[in-house]
């Protein structure tokens, strides 16, 4: 399914390195995510006023909120694509991490919200009434979630997107919410204990370590946390096949996004050799890097 969507909604979806396509990739996804949550928001609304079920019209307003992470997924990638400015001159990508903030926060509410919820239910619990019905209703919107979950996860993996393995998480502990109300009611039906409160809790606080996961990963990358070994490593190699280079230092690498990289460094050339042969190599390296790995590389030439 994952990829029928891709073929028909994202021309040229092959050329993953253009930023227009990743940007197709990422609105794909939110939209895909809106339509899915406002069909279980109607749907499980509609069944839970009916049936007066407090957990399914909960499971709705939840849906809800998660169109509001969609709809912040297609904030992010409309501005973080944005070109570079006067004011912003290394580009808007780091916008993405920031509404990654954003949705970690929303998973860190709905877990404290079930802690709480689950606390209440453990002090007055609620007989949970065995209706198929209802266990049809959990079990569709658990298997769309899972669907979506598993959806925004491929996506967000191909393009590397921060927002959607964030969503995707939103979407996975919302499946974790509901599986514990479904498998609360099969267990109270054969066993007659309550164990909604304490599977909650247990659920939430899963929730919660996700959403603290997800909050780091964002700040780390705020903060300008070290470039992966691997980049320093294939930067370093490259730089020091080119002939007439004999070292380098001072190798600095700023993340500002995807695709959004920028390097300087110290390169010693033969003291001896022309300038003019010393610039040219200097300035192959930089077209050449930028080419190859999209960095935009600043050369300090150290004759030695």
């Amino acid at each position: 399914m994952t990829n029928i969507l891709i073929k028909l909604f994202v021309k040229d979806y092959k050329n993953i390195n253009s930023i227009s396509v990743k940007q197709k990739y990422g609105i794909l996804a939110s939209v895909v995510g809106i339509m899915c949550n406002l069909f279980l928001c109607v749907f499980t609304f509609i069944i839970g006023i009916t049936f007066s079920n407090i957990a399914i019209t909960a499971d709705a307003i939840n849906s809800l909120s998660d169109i509001g992470s969609s709809i912040i997924s297609i904030i992010s990638f409309k501005i973080s694509n944005k070109p570079a400015d006067k004011e912003h001159p290394y580009g808007h990508a780091r916008f993405e991490y920031i509404c990654g903030l954003a949705i970690s926060s929303i998973i860190i509410m709905l877990g404290i919200t079930i802690i709480t919820s689950s606390v209440k239910k453990i002090l007055n619990p609620n007989i949970l009434k065995f209706n198929i019905t209802i266990l049809l209703v959990l079990g569709t919107s658990i298997l769309l979630k899972l669907w979506l979950s598993k959806f925004n996860k491929e996506i967000g993996e191909k393009i590397n997107s921060q927002v959607l393995k964030a969503a995707a998480t939103d979407s996975l502990s919302d499946v974790l919410s509901t599986a514990s109300v479904f498998i609360s009611i099969i267990f109270s039906y054969f066993t007659g204990i309550q164990i909604e409160g304490f599977m909650g809790i247990f659920v939430a606080i899963l929730i919660i370590r996700s959403g603290v996961n997800i909050v780091k990963d964002m700040v780390n990358t705020l903060l300008g946390e070290a470039p992966p070994k691997e980049l320093t490593d294939e930067l370093t190699e490259r730089i020091l096949q080119y002939d007439g280079v004999l070292s380098m230092h001072g190798l600095l690498i700023h993340i500002y996004g995807e695709n959004h990289c920028f390097a300087s460094a110290h390169v010693e050339v033969d003291a001896k050799q022309n300038i003019i042969t010393s610039h040219d190599i200097i300035d192959k390296i930089e077209k050449d890097i930028y080419k190859d790995l999209g960095i935009n590389l600043v050369i300090h030439i150290d004759p030695i």
